[in-house]
């Protein structure tokens, strides 16, 4: 089954509970603590009632440094490695 997406300002809804219980086979208490992450990264919402849903959210630059941050923590990259990907990213964009 589609689901339509829709977008509220930056937000964008991704399905209602239903919808998602449905798509991912989940309990609901394994989906709605899925979603308190989610809501904690701020990266999704819930608004209840009628025309509510599950809403993505676009994440703060600060939740992506974190996250990025403890991703090269975890695969322990040296920062020789991040600068040489630093160079690459700034000649691609200047391309």
């Amino acid at each position: 089954m589609a689901h339509h997406r829709q977008r509220r300002g930056s937000d964008r809804v991704i399905g209602s509970e239903a919808q998602l219980l449905e798509q991912f086979k989940v309990s609901r208490t394994v989906l709605r603590e899925a979603l308190l992450l989610l809501e904690q990264w701020q990266i999704a919402t819930q608004r209840r009632g009628n025309g509510g849903g599950v809403l993505a959210r676009r994440p703060e630059l600060s939740v992506v440094a974190r996250t990025v941050s403890l991703f090269l923590e975890c695969e322990a990259v040296k920062s020789d490695q991040i600068l040489d990907a630093r160079i690459l990213l700034e000649e691609s964009c200047l391309d």
